[in-house]
């Protein structure tokens, strides 16, 4: 609730018991009216096909095709994001491209140890594709991407105290470092 207090646009909640920072269909369903918007997180497509999708916008993080995401998309009804693992700036495009082509309303580019690192490559990428990112962005580098042309940025573990914790001085340092606090 801090998060959406210091202005997140979207809560994500992660949908597989066993990642440690996972929650429910019932903490979607509880979140629901009192967040700006939801995300569920879904690491299989079985779990997305028996889904209560108690969640606004449904998140494929798992490998997939454009064809995967629009089967999603007729299957759900929601809009939905990719998750497309960075390897370099020119496939990552190529793949963001073809994804929003095919129907995903948001590409999510993820770098798991640290899409910082390749932040003007991936700066050059959302000036002329509608990206989001994700991986390692802390209160100490958000600064990479908080004034650009990226449609979203996903942050988890850098703001947690513990695996799962959500720590309130560093969501304050992020959405102050993020030009976004309250």
């Amino acid at each position: 609730m801090l998060a959406a207090d210091l202005g997140a646009d979207y809560i994500g909640v992660i949908l597989d018991d066993r990642v440690i920072r996972h929650g429910s269909q019932e903490l979607l369903a509880e979140l629901h009216g009192k967040v700006a918007g939801t995300v569920g997180v879904y690491t299989e497509m079985s779990e997305i096909e028996k889904s209560e999708l108690n969640e606004d916008i449904v998140q494929i993080h798992f490998p997939h095709s454009p064809e995967d995401a629009m089967h999603v998309k007729e299957l759900t009804g929601k809009r939905i994001i990719s998750v497309l693992q960075y390897t370099n700036g020119q496939e990552a495009a190529k793949s963001a491209n073809e994804f929003l082509a095919s129907g995903s309303d948001f590409v999510l580019v993820e770098k798991r140890d640290g899409i910082f690192q390749v932040h003007s490559e991936v700066l050059k990428i959302a000036r002329n594709t509608d990206i989001c990112v994700a991986g390692k962005i802390s209160p100490d580098n958000i600064h990479y991407f908080a004034e650009s042309t990226v449609q979203m940025i996903d942050v988890s573990s850098s703001v947690e105290s513990v695996p799962g914790r959500k720590d309130p001085e560093k969501l304050r340092e992020l959405f102050k470092n993020a030009g976004r606090s309250i």
